[in-house]
């Protein structure tokens, strides 16, 4: 709601991102290791997103989308 690029898709353009999982890297020495984070059981769930629909600088209509983020928890943190 803060920065102007999402102000207007965060008053009117909310959505749902449906997921099984998603990946969060920690730094390994040298290279970055993927640990993939889903629930317990599997199922499916859903991201808070912003959909936006705009031209781009040749004319080319795209419908982009993005996720919600906040502080990660005890889990995701460390």
């Amino acid at each position: 709601a803060e920065k102007p690029s999402f102000r207007a898709a965060f008053a009117r353009r909310r959505c749902l991102i449906p997921a099984s999982g998603f990946y969060e890297w920690l730094q390994a020495g040298a290279r970055k290791q993927p640990y993939k984070f889903t629930l317990t059981d599997h199922k499916m769930f859903a991201f808070a997103g912003l959909w936006e629909h705009w031209q781009d600088q040749h004319g080319n209509e795209l419908t982009t989308c993005a996720i919600i983020t906040t502080t990660p928890n005890e889990v995701v943190g460390p």
